[in-house]
């Protein structure tokens, strides 16, 4: 019974985070409130019932990725922009997950871990969003051109089937697991860094292209008058 209570209360909690993540790349005044809370509610609801029911790392792996991607639909915005962020909060997740387990104790892939390690595990992933919360610019629009969205989502999937390959293997060591999911963590949240350069670049782009159409068009009228 306190397992489900701490099931219940960390889920809550990395609900919370994850929507902190959401808002750091949508816009929430263009988000139907109702459609918002009612697809959160019902994200909450099937990982919590999923991770208590059946307590299986892959599926909850798919139900985690269905549900974080089901969540963007109800942001406006490009389809591949909606795959980085989920790929990218996912791999923060399990990072986070996968950091607070092996260092509380030693974890076998299903097996049991410590009770501690469920809140670790959401204060990690609370940091890291205060950090990349300082990294990126909420009003800066999402335009990149789609070449750097390829080259950014191959680096969290990437991680993602690293770290799955690393947890499976039986005789991964304790300290080298650690130790990777550190450099993967490092690494993704450099990807959240370049996010937001990029997103400066085609901010100042779009802002140059602006001014430069609006000097062309009183050089136009100019042009009338004289």
């Amino acid at each position: 019974m306190f397992d489900i209570f701490v099931s219940i209360v960390t889920n809550s909690f990395r609900l919370y985070v994850t929507k902190r993540f959401m808002e750091l790349f949508f816009r929430k005044d263009e988000v139907n409130k109702n459609k918002e809370l009612i697809v959160y509610f019902l994200f909450f609801g099937l990982t919590t019932v999923v991770h208590i029911m059946f307590q299986n790392p892959i599926l909850n792996m798919l139900i985690n990725l269905l549900g974080l991607y089901i969540i963007t639909l109800v942001y406006e915005s490009k389809h591949m922009i909606k795959v980085l962020v989920v790929a990218l909060i996912y791999i923060i997740n399990m990072v986070c997950d996968i950091l607070s387990v092996f260092l509380l104790g030693n974890y076998n892939i299903g097996g049991s871990y410590e009770i501690t390690a469920a809140f670790v595990t959401v204060l990690l992933i609370l940091l890291c969003e205060l950090i990349i919360e300082r990294i990126l610019h909420r009003d800066q629009i999402n335009v990149v051109d789609i070449k750097h969205w390829k080259i950014l989502i191959i680096v969290p999937i990437s991680s993602i089937i690293i770290l799955c390959a690393t947890v499976i293997n039986p005789e991964t060591n304790r300290i080298f697991t650690v130790i990777e999911s550190v450099g993967i963590l490092i690494i993704n949240i450099v990807i959240f860094y370049l996010y937001g350069e990029l997103k400066k670049y085609y901010f100042t782009l779009e802002e140059n292209l602006f001014f430069k159409q609006r000097t062309e068009a009183y050089a136009a009228q100019l042009d009338i008058l004289v």
